[in-house]
């Protein structure tokens, strides 16, 4: 590449050019950054099945630069990396190179407010977040699509330091008018970030009047400024141009060493700030960009758009275009796949050098600064790779997954316990520590069993903005208790039945495997090409599981409930269902077809057995719904409504449509509200038919009831009688026999009875019981007849009646 003196035409030298850039306050204290030697190894001895292929890293974390970077010469490949990923815990890399001067330049022109946009994983709107945040300003931030379900990651740095607002998709795409209007709607006056450069800048002396205040900053009304999707304006270049002054002075890089600069390329704004910065200090860099999200005429649109807006700014000639080599990755893919193995590559990396890469931006660069490193080691030109942090995006991968990362490493089997189970501190190559499974040998296949990657072949639609992805988010793998069971047993089939202590049931969405995914992203390839009439009905029926909504109903009937979710689903619901619009009170009585309007109490324990809310409440929640189904509980009776949630606010609201259940009762008990009906009288009859189908269900549930207890009267009795009889005849067997051999008599009860001689012992057994009997008198008594026997008197004792029979059971009288 051949330099050419940028300010040729200019009246200003090239240190007075760089004097004018740099005259100004940094949000950074001073451009420093740390610098370390990567030496790349091929050895044979060792396997990694990752994308790196057979190569092992050791790091030196205090190089020699200056004098020494060009000095040194070994056979041994290596590179340098600037590690940016250290300026800041949250707010680091490119991140916090572009801010540099862009937010001292919001202060100084007294701006309150700041809106920006991104992916719910977008390290930039995080950066905007926390840097506005440590200086006092508001930042609004607008994330694409929908809320994931787990706050992790970047979407969780936003959340805590900023005020998030979800953008449907379809809004989004528009992004300049989506900021435009909500900034509007702040309030107050909405500036660009072009406006502010031109006005900090005096063209007639090219000083930096940055530092003067503007006279109404101690007002109090509101400065709203726009910054775009990742910070790709012109107003990011000083930073980074910053940055290549501090790399060129000849206690760090110099400036003399050729050097081929190596970054990952989002928006492309970080590679030509830097080959800005290049040209402008006279460095004999040549700055490689890895193409990441876009094609090679988008980058170099993007790089002359970045040119010509920073020379008009500054007022400075028209620079050549050719700053930065575009290359492709070493695996293309779409932007934010994730290929086979490198999950593996960036754990290698981690473990052998300290250095955390993800495989969505910074990997890439890794990847081409470990190749041009083998390529130069003979004495060319020396690689330094520009380390773009954002490595909180490994939190929202781990997230796309499933959210299931298994323990790296491989845990030992047999009759090693727990508690052996320990991590120790392992030396890898004898010069990092690392934590580690007591077995420091990886199973990458059991490592890719929970962490699966897509292949190469593989291409399904991606989230991903050009600056900062956000991944997809599964809104199913919600860890709710509700959801749990106790046993593995497949799922009945048999609706689901509430409690009596339950006030309503929320049903969550299934879990889908690999290739039901893969369905899905085609599914939504063409929902998002507006083209829904066109889904098949196992297509629709796929939808509707992905987000736990009914099935029921025809083709036509799907897909009106799928354009109604996606409508609902970006924020059209509150505008079709106002709260307003819900005037007549249900007065204990709903019906399916009515709209209602309720509140309710949020629990945030489930307990599993009793199906039922348990714990102080955590807060309350208004859901509008619409009652599409309502049934009798098979075994209770009780009604229960099932009812689709148009939207909902407050603790925990649900999922557009979401099905949920709840017990008449409970509904009625929270005074619901509900919209007027065009045709009341409609409504009325439906009302009839619901209270007749009401009457015959009790009816029906009191006679099952009433005949189940006649039965078990009946059993009862019958088993009473039996055991009264069988008792009876024992016992009187048993005191006439005593009577007979023994020769007592109840004298208290009168003449004792004589038995007849010839009456023997087998006559009594119950076992040869005689078939008739006979009564004799015999003087004033009564007595057995031979081989004939009398039972037990039918008579009722008089002494029993006085509560003075002292036989009690044994007595031969009734009692």
């Amino acid at each position: 590449m051949i330099f050419t003196q940028v300010v040729c035409n200019s009246n200003l030298t090239s240190e007075e050019f760089i004097h004018k850039i740099l005259n100004r306050r940094w949000t950074l204290m001073n451009p420093d950054t740390k610098i370390h030697q990567i030496r790349v190894s091929s050895l044979q001895t060792q396997q990694h099945f990752g994308s790196l292929g057979k190569i092992t890293y050791s790091n030196n974390s205090h190089p020699s630069l200056g004098e020494n970077v060009r000095k040194w010469h070994n056979d041994q490949s290596s590179f340098y990396i600037v590690r940016d990923d250290l300026l800041h815990p949250l707010v680091n890399g490119n991140k916090a190179r572009k801010l540099d001067a862009l937010l001292p330049l919001i202060e100084d022109h007294s701006g309150t407010d700041v809106v920006t946009c991104g992916g719910c994983q977008s390290a930039h709107a995080a950066a905007v977040a926390v840097s506005c945040a440590e200086r006092g300003l508001k930042a609004h931030l607008l994330l694409r699509g929908e809320q994931p379900p787990i706050l992790t990651g970047y979407y969780l740095i936003s959340m805590l330091y900023g005020n998030v607002t979800y953008v449907p998709r379809s809004i989004y795409a528009n992004r300049e008018e989506m900021l435009s209007l909500h900034a509007n709607s702040i309030g107050g006056s909405v500036v660009c970030l072009d406006d502010l450069l031109k006005a900090s800048t005096n063209d007639n002396s090219g000083k930096s009047n940055i530092l003067e205040r503007e006279n109404g900053q101690s007002s109090n009304l509101k400065k709203t400024v726009i910054i775009n999707e990742g910070a790709g304006d012109a107003i990011a270049l000083p930073g980074l141009i910053r940055l290549v002054q501090y790399l060129s002075q000849d206690h760090v890089l110099g400036k003399d060493q050729p050097l081929k600069i190596v970054v990952d390329a989002g928006t492309g704004t970080t590679a030509v700030g830097i080959g800005v910065g290049a040209l402008c200090l006279g460095l004999s860099w040549d700055v490689t960009a890895v193409m990441l999200a876009d094609t090679i005429e988008g980058y170099k649109k993007k790089e002359q758009s970045l040119i010509s807006e920073f020379c008009h700014c500054f007022d400075l000639p028209m620079m050549h275009n050719g700053l930065v080599n575009w290359v492709e990755r070493q695996h293309p893919r779409k932007f934010g796949n994730v290929l086979k193995g490198e999950i593996e590559a960036c754990q290698q990396i981690a473990q052998e050098t300290g250095v955390l890469v993800d495989p969505i931006y910074t990997l890439a660069g890794w990847e081409l600064a470990s190749q041009l490193a083998q390529q130069e080691r003979k004495g060319g030109a020396k690689v330094v790779m520009l380390h773009t942090g954002g490595t909180l995006g490994m939190f929202g991968l781990a997230q796309r997954y499933n959210g299931s990362v298994a323990p790296i490493g491989k845990i030992a089997t047999g009759t090693v316990g727990i508690g052996k189970i320990a991590t120790s501190v392992v030396r890898r190559g004898g010069r990092r520590p690392c934590i580690g499974i007591r077995n420091r040998n990886f199973n990458a296949a059991r490592f890719m069993r929970f962490f699966p990657v897509e292949s190469e072949a593989e291409t399904c639609d991606s989230d991903d903005s050009q600056e900062d992805p956000s991944f997809d988010v599964l809104e199913e793998t919600q860890s709710k208790l509700s959801n749990l069971s106790i046993k593995k047993k497949p799922k009945s089939s048999v609706p689901v039945e509430l409690d009596e202590d339950a006030d309503c049931l929320e049903i969550d969405a299934p879990v889908f495997d690999a290739n039901e995914e893969r369905s899905f992203e085609i599914v939504q390839k063409i929902i998002e090409g507006c083209q829904v009439e066109k889904l098949k009905v196992e297509q629709c029926k796929l939808y509707l599981r992905r987000y736990g909504l009914r099935l029921t109903g025809k083709k036509d009937v799907l897909i009106n409930r799928i354009k109604e979710h996606i409508s609902i689903k970006n924020g059209e619901g509150e505008h079709k269902y106002p709260a307003s619009s819900f005037v007549m009170n249900c007065k204990g009585d709903a019906c399916t077809g009515d709209v209602v309007m309720f509140e309710q109490k949020v629990y945030e324990m489930y307990n599993i057995a009793s199906r039922s809310a348990t714990g102080p409440p955590c807060g309350q929640r208004v859901v509008a719904g619409r009652i599409v189904k309502e049934s009798y509980g098979a075994a209770k009776q009780q009604h229960t409504f099932t009812i689709e949630v148009l939207w909902s606010k407050g603790t925990k609201p649900l999922p557009p449509l979401h099905p949920l259940l709840i017990k008449g009762r409970n509904l009625y008990r929270l005074k619901t509200m509900r919209q007027k009906w065009e045709d009341e009288s409609e409504r009325q009859k439906i009302l009839s038919e619901k209270h007749a189908r009401g009457n015959v269900a009790r009816t029906t549930r009191g006679a099952r009831l009433q005949e189940k207890e006649m039965k078990k009267a009946l059993r009862t009795n019958r088993l009473n009688l039996e055991g009264r009889i069988d008792f009876t005849l024992r016992r009187s067997f048993q005191i006439e026999q005593n009577v007979g051999l023994m020769g007592i008599n109840h004298e208290h009860h009168g003449a004792s009875y004589n038995m007849s001689s010839n009456t023997s012992r087998q006559d009594f057994d119950p076992q040869n019981r005689p078939k008739s009997y006979s009564l004799q008198e015999v003087t004033n008594s009564s007595y057995l007849a031979g081989g004939h026997y009398q039972g037990k008197r039918q008579q009722l004792c008089r002494y029993y009646g006085r509560g003075g029979c002292h036989y009690g059971t044994d007595c031969k009288y009734m009692h």
